[in-house]
């Protein structure tokens, strides 16, 4: 595959991409076994093909932040405590699912579907997207989206890439994953002062978006899961009676 191995060597030798100056000293069957993981771990593969269709390669392989396209695990039979006060339900999640260490950012938004629809762009780049030049902040969410946008990103994925079924995930999946097995008050500990240190509250966001993984990520591996932009789940609010279930609940038909 001309976009695999050969395509993660290009700049091997900058000190500011360490995976790929790492991957460029093995030899190239190694490399070659490293490219066929990351098929299955990262979305790296599918926005590389992308970036090369749009003649982008080099601008995704110089800024884009290599966090935004790992998945990481979440394991079937998960349980956790959802809800407080007279609403805790006892959780199973039988699904075993894989969520984007990051939010999606511009950059990946742009590749996939051709603009750009973000208010927060000062000081980005423009860059030159199926005929239309495009300003965008590549590492930096992207916001103001619908719901509905949302649907034609994941849908828009999953046509290009038919190894997974991507989607939103369940506000049960997506409170579990912030959670990611914390006791405490927070997520981030019983400090609320640590928040600073995980998310971009109002205190210290600066009233603007930040680059994604700029701070620490929670125990799960996943950053921003509070702070920055708010995130869209796949099924809309609903009560739950107090109880143990077998999840995750859909409140949502689709």
């Amino acid at each position: 595959d001309q976009v695999g191995p050969s395509l993660l060597s290009i700049r091997g030798g900058s000190r500011r991409y360490r995976y790929k100056a790492l991957l460029a000293r093995l030899p190239a069957a190694e490399r070659a076994q490293v490219w066929a993981n990351l098929e299955h771990t990262t979305s790296f593969p599918l926005f590389a093909k992308l970036a090369q269709k749009h003649g982008q390669t080099d601008y995704l392989l110089e800024h884009a932040r290599f966090e935004s396209f790992l998945f990481v695990p979440r394991k079937a039979g998960r349980k956790f405590t959802m809800g407080e006060g007279s609403s805790i339900n006892e959780m199973t999640l039988t699904e075993a699912i894989a969520m984007q260490a990051t939010t999606p950012t511009q950059l990946q938004w742009a590749l996939a579907l051709e603009e750009a629809p973000s208010h927060f762009t000062e000081g980005g780049h423009t860059i030159r997207i199926a005929g239309k030049d495009l300003k965008i902040l590549p590492n930096h969410p992207v916001e103001t989206i619908d719901y509905f946008d949302t649907d034609r990103y994941e849908a828009k994925l999953t046509e290009l890439d038919r190894k997974f079924n991507y989607r939103k995930p369940y506000e049960t999946e997506f409170e579990e994953a912030a959670r990611a097995g914390a006791k405490t008050t927070y997520v981030y500990g019983d400090d609320e002062k640590m928040f600073k240190k995980h998310g971009w509250p109002y205190e210290n966001s600066g009233n603007k978006t930040h680059p994604v993984a700029s701070l620490r990520p929670n125990e799960a591996g996943l950053f921003d899961m509070a702070g920055n932009v708010s995130q869209w789940v796949r099924d809309w609010y609903a009560s739950i009676p107090s109880g143990k279930r077998v999840v995750p609940p859909r409140t949502s038909p689709y």
